[in-house]
């Protein structure tokens, strides 16, 4: 058994500390994949995980048309061929907690071959000290991170979700961890400012590739806005990583989102809800000189278009 824990990042100099001192002490090797980095990702990494990150290939493609499957991917083969057996999918934002990173190995090696390994995903809320609970699709669901590989296993023919990591299809059988050993830590809504561009970022993405309509975007991203009720709870000590996590800067999904109003126009994008975050509605005004309206509503039309399009066929005049 060779366990190996595999990690993309861009720009996640603050994160990556936190990060791998988490999984580093329970897998066998740490494999991370740099995607274009303008920080020092890449140097943190190699002094931290004691080895040197792959580079993105120029074949990868953005992350915005489909560069996160491709990296999925990369991460895999490079896993394999360095003997993996089993694997450790995180984010950079994400830690292990130590209870659970005690027993990973042990409930990975009585996975079968081919089925994933389930675990809490224990989401903090503008807080790295706090997590929610209560009646909330954040309140530790249980997610696969970790794997018993197979040669039938592949992206490709999965594909990646938002939150998924394995390759394991959703039909596969799963071993998990007890919530009572914790899980992974996800320390994105940590960093409420930080996040509110990072959500934005992804809602342009959907948008442009056409994965929903703008009420469809609205609702799917309306769980990450701001909630008055949410419920918290303090972590429990021995959950806490090793090293206290950094928020990572936003700041390149900001200026790509800028970069696409160039090229789209700033108007293609006032559907979405997106416009909380100042910077973005503020530059709203000052290309177009007023509010921008957030699309509400019945998504129906969008929906006949997409099932008429699957079907091969085309409907005109759509409103």
């Amino acid at each position: 058994m060779k366990l190996i824990g595999l990690v993309t990042f861009r720009n996640e100099e603050l994160a990556l500390p936190a990060h791998i001192a988490s999984v580093l002490p329970y897998v066998d090797e740490l494999v991370g994949l740099d995607h274009d980095s303008t920080d020092q990702s890449p140097r943190v990494f190699e002094e931290t995980a004691g080895s040197e990150p792959i580079k993105s290939p120029s074949w990868v493609r953005p992350w915005s048309s489909g560069g996160e499957l491709d990296a999925r991917c990369l991460l895999l083969e490079e896993g394999r061929r360095r003997g993996g057996t089993h694997f450790l999918v995180l984010d950079a934002d994400e830690c292990l907690t130590p209870p659970a990173g005690r027993v990973l190995r042990s409930s990975l090696k009585a996975t079968p071959a081919g089925e994933a390994l389930l675990m809490p995903w224990v989401i903090c809320w503008k807080s790295t000290r706090r997590y929610r609970v209560g009646a909330s699709q954040w309140n530790m669901p249980m997610l696969d991170f970790a794997f018993h590989d197979a040669p039938v296993l592949s992206y490709q023919t999965r594909g990646v979700l938002h939150v998924s990591r394995t390759p394991v299809p959703p039909e596969a059988k799963h071993r998990h961890i007890d919530p009572s050993q914790g899980g992974v830590i996800h320390y994105q809504f940590a960093f409420w400012e930080q996040t509110q561009i990072k959500q934005s970022w992804y809602q342009c993405i959907d948008w442009i590739n056409r994965e929903n309509s703008a009420q469809g975007i609205n609702r799917m991203y309306q769980a990450s806005k701001d909630d008055e009720g949410a419920e918290t709870a303090d972590l429990p000590d021995e959950w806490l990583p090793p090293v206290d996590p950094s928020a990572v800067s936003n700041q390149w999904r900001l200026d790509q989102i800028f970069s696409w109003f160039d090229e789209y126009g700033i108007e293609f994008f006032e559907p979405l809800d997106i416009w909380d975050v100042e910077a973005l509605r503020v530059e709203f005004q000052c290309r177009v000189g007023r509010l921008p309206e957030i699309k509400t509503g019945s998504d129906f039309w969008f929906r006949v278009r997409r099932r008429l399009m699957r079907s091969g066929r085309r409907l005109l005049a759509l409103p």
